[in-house]
């Protein structure tokens, strides 16, 4: 192990009472779920299955509906346990996994913690979704013998110059995969700069993915609300949505029914907003916006707008696909 890597490692064990003040404040914020905490300090509150077990970790919604057609081809194989780190990917995946999956928090990267995780689960491979890597978790794996994998992998040319400052830390983090399955040729390029081995140039995950689901009633129900025009804004960030009521406003002078539906990336949001919201039952208002503040519904209100702006593009955040 590099000395990074130990320094690391010790820092997290020795912050552990402090993140679990810190997760304390979550739960207060309501960034946490309070019923399940014990699993961000590896305590399970499920058994584990019989049989060949699978570990998926994807961060949040995005990276779990990526995957989720990865989950559905292993039916039949296997089990499969899902980690992810958000409360709204543990609702999607409550929603969206089959029997033959289950979802856990991923627990923090404290070693002890990490270690309670493994010992319960003993999954039989280890597979991570995107960029979501953690040392101690990485090295807590490779302790165990269990093989990884890293699917839906990037790479940009700046972070492959900072890997190549520190290449036993990155020999940890990246050259410990028996595969790499990257997005695109210009990520194989970059892993393979590092001497990254087993590269697959399979394209992007998440344009495998199923259509996103919606419900036919509640479709019905909305153009039977919305009788004008209507467009959506989704995926939208902090400071976005000052900008798309701006543009409704604009609107409105030639469009006075006008409808704009605002999606925001983590519908906590919504509380944040004046406007109509559908996690409060409230239906469209002609003329005004309305928040969809609920998960999972995406797949409706694309269905029903011919028009779309979608959120992460008008701040820094690297946009959605």
């Amino acid at each position: 192990m590099s000395l990074a890597f130990n320094i690391y490692a010790a820092v997290g064990t020795l912050a552990a009472p402090l993140l679990r003040r810190m997760l304390s404040r979550r739960v207060t914020r309501g960034k946490e779920d309070p019923a399940r905490l014990g699993e961000r300090f590896g305590i399970a509150s499920c058994p584990r299955p019989a049989g060949k077990l699978v570990w998926l970790h994807a961060a949040s919604v995005g990276e779990t509906m990526s995957v989720l057609a990865v989950v559905e081809a292993l039916a039949g194989r296997c089990e499969v346990l899902l980690t992810t780190g958000t409360l709204t990917s543990a609702q999607l995946a409550a929603e969206r996994l089959p029997a033959h999956a289950r979802h856990q928090f991923i627990p923090l990267d404290v070693a002890d913690w990490v270690e309670a995780f493994l010992r319960h689960w003993r999954p039989n491979i280890a597979v991570f979704v995107e960029s979501e890597l953690w040392p101690t978790t990485l090295a807590k794996i490779d302790q165990h013998g269990i093989p990884r994998l890293l699917i839906n992998a990037s790479l940009s040319a700046r972070s492959a110059a900072r890997w190549r400052k520190l290449p036993k830390f990155a020999n940890i983090l990246v050259f410990g995969f028996r595969y790499i399955h990257v997005q695109s040729k210009a990520d194989a390029a970059n892993f393979k700069s590092l001497g990254a081995a087993g590269i697959l140039e399979w394209g992007n995950l998440k344009f495998a993915a199923p259509l996103l689901p919606y419900d036919r009633a509640a479709l019905a129900q909305l153009q039977h609300d919305i009788t004008g025009p209507v467009w959506l804004a989704a995926s939208t960030h902090a400071g976005e949505e000052a900008i798309v009521a701006a543009a409704h406003e604009i609107l409105l002078a030639e469009f006075p029914d006008l409808v704009t539906l605002i999606v925001p990336r983590h519908p906590e949001r919504g509380t944040e907003f004046a406007s109509p919201r559908r996690s409060q039952g409230e239906a469209p208002v002609a003329g005004q916006i309305y928040i969809a503040d609920k998960l999972g519904e995406l797949g409706l209100f694309y269905r029903l707008c011919t028009f779309a702006f979608i959120g992460g593009s008008l701040v820094p955040v690297g946009g959605h696909n």
